[in-house]
C-alpha cells in the first residue's frame, strides 16, 4: 500500500483508489442548482452492479451495462459496468471523446438536473454500447 492507502500504481480519488493516470472527466459548464427528478442510484441497481475490477478479465460481450446516465444539455453519456459501492464507477464515457474510464458518483450528483439516469435503459452488453458509440474510434 502507498501513503494514500492504495495499491502500487493507484491513486486516491474521493474515497476510492483508481489506476494512476486515470482522468475523470465531467463537464462543469452547466448550472448545478437544480435537483434531478430521478435517483441516480437505486437499491435494485446496487444489488446487481459488480465491484470495481471484477469484469476486467471478461470480454465486452460478457459484461452487462447496468446504468446509462446522460446529460440532456451537454450530450454526454455514461454507461456504467462497475461500482466500488461508495463513489467511483467504471464504464464507457461518451463526451468530448469516447473512452473507458472512471467517474465519480458524487461529481455526477453535484451536477443536479444536468445528469439523468435512463430509467428505460434495457439489457445491453458493453460490446453493444461500444458498437453504438463506435468505440474506440469515437464519434457521435
Amino acid at each position: 500500500m502507498n501513503k494514500e492507502g492504495c495499491r502500487p500504481g493507484e491513486k486516491k480519488v474521493g474515497d476510492a483508489c483508481v489506476p494512476e493516470g486515470t482522468v475523470i472527466r465531467i463537464p462543469h459548464m452547466m448550472p448545478t442548482h437544480i435537483k434531478s427528478p430521478t435517483k441516480l442510484l437505486t437499491k435494485e441497481i446496487l444489488k446487481k452492479i459488480p465491484p470495481l475490477y471484477s469484469t476486467e478479465k471478461k470480454k465486452p460481450e460478457d459484461i452487462p451495462v447496468h446504468i446509462h446516465y446522460f446529460s440532456p444539455y451537454s450530450g454526454w453519456d455514461w454507461y456504467i459496468t462497475e461500482f466500488d459501492g461508495k463513489d467511483i464507477m467504471y464504464g464507457l464515457v461518451r463526451g468530448l471523446d469516447t473512452e473507458l474510464g472512471y467517474v465519480s458518483l458524487s461529481e455526477l450528483k453535484r451536477m443536479g438536473m444536468n445528469i439523468e439516469r435512463d430509467r428505460y435503459f434495457g439489457k445491453h452488453t458493453l460490446k453493444e454500447i461500444m458498437e453504438k458509440t463506435r468505440y474506440p474510434h469515437g464519434g457521435k
